[in-house]
């Protein structure tokens, strides 16, 4: 999978509170191979540090479970 198809499905769950630099930047385009070493700082809005407001580290993977207590998903039309 390309870089821009794993961004896209990963917008699908990612909580709205979780930010990176990357996430203003355009897409790669399609067929672009994405940087094997993850280089991303990632941190929540609702707190503006790198931990959410239930303790818990805000990061990509960790901030994507419907579980999590401070977990917002997507809003979908």
């Amino acid at each position: 999978m390309d870089a821009r198809s794993r961004i896209e499905q990963e917008r699908r769950v990612r909580c709205v509170w979780l930010r990176t630099k990357a996430m203003y930047l355009p897409l790669p385009d399609a067929g672009i191979p994405e940087n094997p070493i993850p280089t991303a700082a990632w941190w929540c809005l609702r707190t503006g540090a790198a931990m959410g407001p239930d303790g818990s580290g805000a990061c990509a993977g960790d901030c994507d479970r419907p579980g999590r207590p401070c977990y917002e998903g997507p809003v979908t039309l």
